[in-house]
């Protein structure tokens, strides 16, 4: 969630932030966590009328915000075949194809409140225009730059043709697992398609999963699957289990 911050803030705009400033800073303590001294009042407000990175700050503080308040699940688009990017993915995910990848149909989610949408992949960040503010933190605008972040990345990670979805916990649809320390969305079984067990699972491993797998009436209709080298090409055939 890397932005540009450009333009200059309207007037009344600017008005507003340093009020917003005089009241945080008579309401702050008078040093910090390390023990310094603030700044005196009449810099920090010169810095705003002066100083654009200081907006960045504050875009950041907020940027920060919305980051505590998302949750992000992250997929790759099974409907593109990449040889190549299947190779990465497999490389750099799932324990370094040790592990697995869960064949998912999202179409099947319950109706959770959530975004869904392919990453765009770019060679530009999004840019936030604070010119087009018409308040201080202007809701409307950020609202635009925030999505535009959750759905943008580097065209050096353009290999994962990744699929986001984004959801918020607030929505009482996120379970906290207080002793890991994680959350997680509930999907339904039927969401669940396929299993394919990476080329360096064992044998052993990959088997005995299998088996649980078509043992549980439930997960029966889950196609589970083993990659396997292919003798003459740099790719992975896949081996139904």
């Amino acid at each position: 969630m890397r932005g540009v911050c450009i333009g200059k803030l309207k007037p009344q705009v600017e008005a507003e932030l340093i009020e917003k400033t005089k009241k945080m800073y008579v309401s702050a303590s008078d040093t910090d966590a390390s023990g310094n001294s603030k700044r005196p009042l009449n810099e920090v407000l010169s810095d705003i009328r002066t100083k654009p990175d200081q907006y960045l700050n504050a875009i950041i503080l907020r940027r920060n915000s919305v980051e505590h308040g998302q949750r992000v699940l992250c997929f790759t688009d099974a409907t593109i075949q990449d040889t190549r990017s299947e190779m990465l993915l497999w490389a750099h995910y799932a324990n370094k194809g040790s592990g697995v990848r869960v064949l998912m149909n999202l179409s099947e989610t319950p109706k959770y409140p959530f975004v869904l949408r392919r990453v765009h992949y770019t060679e530009d960040r999004p840019v936030l225009d604070i010119s087009q503010f018409d308040s201080w933190m202007d809701q409307k605008v950020f609202r635009e730059y925030f999505k535009a972040m959750l759905f943008t990345k580097g065209l050096g990670w353009e290999y994962e043709h990744e699929v986001r979805m984004v959801t918020w916990p607030d929505k009482n649809i996120v379970e906290h697992d207080e002793d890991e320390n994680m959350d997680f969305l509930n999907f339904d079984v039927n969401c669940i398609l396929g299993v394919d067990f990476g080329p360096m699972a064992t044998i052993e491993e990959t088997q005995k999963i299998a088996s649980n797998i078509k043992g549980m009436a439930h997960l029966s209709h889950i196609r589970c699957r083993a990659a396997r080298f292919d003798e003459r090409q740099y790719r992975y055939n896949y081996e139904d289990l």
